[in-house]
């Protein structure tokens, strides 16, 4: 069993595979790219127990003082869900043994934002910092927006992004 997974949660999929909104799943916090997944999926799914639990402790603490219920998280997610239509992680950059950038590409129904939970919208390419807390990956900040440059150095896994 992969760390951080639960016996009926299928692995995260490589860099690279593109994921479609019906493919997402809550897959953990064993890899960076299993606890990217699992934030997104609980995202779209209006989860805000397990959104909250993809973050540091810091950024917990700080969506814990933000948000106000998981009502609302929900009725924000049923809200932004049907715009979304998948993500791919093209690149990642290891920082360090315990903490990675990875360059996503999300996409968005005809270019709109795919969400906008705390003013955090992403439609395009982003880059999203994870780092490992104890066994598990986490959110370390919310997504950056994508700057050329950010290629320059240390990327490993780098894939054509997909269309879906």
């Amino acid at each position: 069993m992969i760390a951080g997974c639960s016996p009926q949660s299928p692995p995260s999929p490589a860099p690279g595979t593109f994921v479609s909104r019906d493919k997402l799943a809550d897959v953990g916090f064993g890899t960076p790219e299993a606890a990217f997944e699992t934030m997104v999926w609980a995202m779209m799914n209006g989860n805000l127990d397990r959104y909250a639990a993809s973050f540091t402790p810091e950024l917990q603490a700080d969506l814990n003082a933000r948000s106000s219920n998981g009502a609302e998280f929900a009725a924000t997610a049923k809200r932004d869900a049907p715009s979304f239509v998948g993500y791919q992680i093209v690149a990642e950059k290891k920082l360090g043994t315990d903490q990675v950038d990875l360059k996503f590409l999300m996409q968005g129904k005809d270019g709109r934002r795919t969400f906008s939970l705390h003013d955090s919208g992403v439609s395009g390419f982003g880059l999203q910092r994870m780092v490992k807390v104890g066994n598990d990956w986490k959110i370390a900040e919310g997504f950056r927006g994508y700057e050329a440059s950010w290629d320059d150095t240390n990327v490993v896994n780098v894939a054509t992004p997909a269309r879906p």
